[in-house]
């Protein structure tokens, strides 16, 4: 029974891992210290952060610039073995959705902070499903002005 996927959950510590039995791919969660399994999962949460930042004390005219693009999907157990793949088109996707808002320069200069992996309870709906996908953009420009942008897609 090899591990195919291992990765921690963001929200709770807990471990999520995937494997094969008897030609079925299962993905559990399992606690990290007794690695007791706790409960089965139908899916994982990926969800890529990308993030620019331009402080006040390199912008002109105090100008500073803060962006943050959140890019996620819930990838089901039939998708879990192509999660590499599926990561790295949402951290180009990501790029993307920098270049749409403030352009190519902007792009170039933002950095992915991170890919979390969560679990949701197997009764709440998820947002985007893959192929589909739902993004997060939020940016603050002047001391006082914040904006937020939620958009779907698909890969």
């Amino acid at each position: 029974m090899p591990v195919t996927f291992y990765e921690i959950d963001a929200e709770t510590g807990d471990e999520i891992i995937a494997f094969t039995r008897r030609g079925e791919t299962v993905i559990m969660l399992r606690d990290a210290y007794t690695k007791r399994f706790i409960r089965r999962l139908y899916g994982v949460v990926a969800e890529v952060t990308n993030v620019f930042e331009y402080p006040p004390y390199y912008a002109k005219r105090s100008n500073p610039l803060y962006v943050d693009v959140k890019v996620g999907t819930y990838i089901p157990v039939e998708h879990i073995q192509q999660y590499k793949e599926i990561v790295d088109k949402f951290k180009e996707g990501s790029f993307g959705i920098i270049n749409e808002f403030f352009g190519p320069d902007i792009a170039r200069q933002s950095r992915i902070a991170g890919v979390e992996y969560t679990h949701i309870e197997p009764y709440i709906e998820p947002e985007a499903i893959y192929p589909e996908y739902v993004y997060y953009a939020i940016w603050h420009h002047y001391k006082n002005d914040e904006k937020e942008e939620k958009g779907y897609g698909r890969l």
